[in-house]
């Protein structure tokens, strides 16, 4: 990497100004982390302060934009985090498959554990900042040797484990009787606005419960209601909802109830965009 030094300290690699990461990199705060930025996660309590100490020297804090991936799903666990500032959501999001939210993680929550403890060594879920957020980051081979010093870290973080595998489960399941099941679709579509102007945007996701779009109009703010229509090859949907979130150029529609009809037209124009090329 060109302009980046390698750096090594207590037996590991650093490099400056960037963490890197299995396929991306995160740009690093220059904060130094100290035993601070420790003691108020609850993984933590009880632990020696200098012990605490010690631990943080190999934490590096990393900056991460919104909507930027932290980790995803089946890559190799190898670090574990800590939410310094901002906030998180871990999801599961497959083409053609409903997308689930398992939690949204806020300051001194933490992630990657189930990589870490499991026996498969991979990350269960994916994990993305939903606004600017700060994150300390421990590579596994300086962590594995702290928990092994401190079988009762270790033992906190399988029940961490367990119990978020058993919710990510229930989440499943939950999903499978919700009529807001969003089918992930990524591509471009058509939309004619209230006014009667059409432009393009990114169709995200699409239910019967909401939609999200890419390139929306500076008008549609948080809380308002907006009125727009997908223009499909077999014709227009008309929609209706409120912007329940906006990051960026990025907004977020639930849609007003409607009849049963609407709900089939809903319905029959996931299928059409799914079975669509283009």
């Amino acid at each position: 990497m060109t302009g980046l030094r390698p750096e090594r300290s207590h037996g590991k690699m650093r490099r400056h100004g960037k963490i890197q990461g299995m396929v991306r990199l995160f740009e690093a705060s220059g904060r130094k982390v100290d035993a601070a930025d420790l003691e108020l996660v609850d993984l933590f309590h009880g632990i020696d302060p200098e012990h605490l100490a010690e631990l943080a020297e190999f934490f590096l804090e990393a900056k991460v934009a919104p909507q930027q991936v932290v980790l995803e799903e089946n890559e190799r666990a190898d670090a574990f985090y800590i939410v310094s500032e901002g906030a998180l959501a871990v999801y599961r999001d497959a083409p053609g498959a409903p997308v689930q939210l398992l939690a949204r993680l806020h300051r001194d929550d933490f992630f990657g554990e189930l990589g870490l403890v499991g026996d498969g060594g991979r990350y269960a879920a994916s994990v993305r900042a939903t606004e600017p957020s700060r994150v300390l980051k421990i590579h596994r081979e300086d962590f594995l040797p702290f928990l092994k010093a401190h079988p009762e870290i270790q033992l906190k973080l399988q029940m961490v484990a367990a119990r978020r595998h058993s919710n990510a489960v229930g989440s499943a399941l939950e999903l499978g009787r919700r009529r807001e099941v969003r089918i992930r679709c990524s591509r471009e579509v058509v939309v004619e606005l209230d006014d009667g102007l059409r432009r393009t945007m990114q169709l995200e996701n699409l239910s019967l419960g909401g939609i999200c779009l890419g390139g929306a109009p500076e008008g549609w703010r948080e809380g308002g209601t907006v009125r727009f229509a997908l223009v499909l090859r077999e014709g227009s949907l008309a929609l209706e909802g409120t912007v329940r979130w906006r990051r960026r150029n990025v907004a977020g529609i639930s849609f007003h109830p409607k009849s049963s009809s609407h709900d089939m037209l809903l319905q029959m124009a996931i299928r059409l965009l799914l079975e669509s090329g283009s």
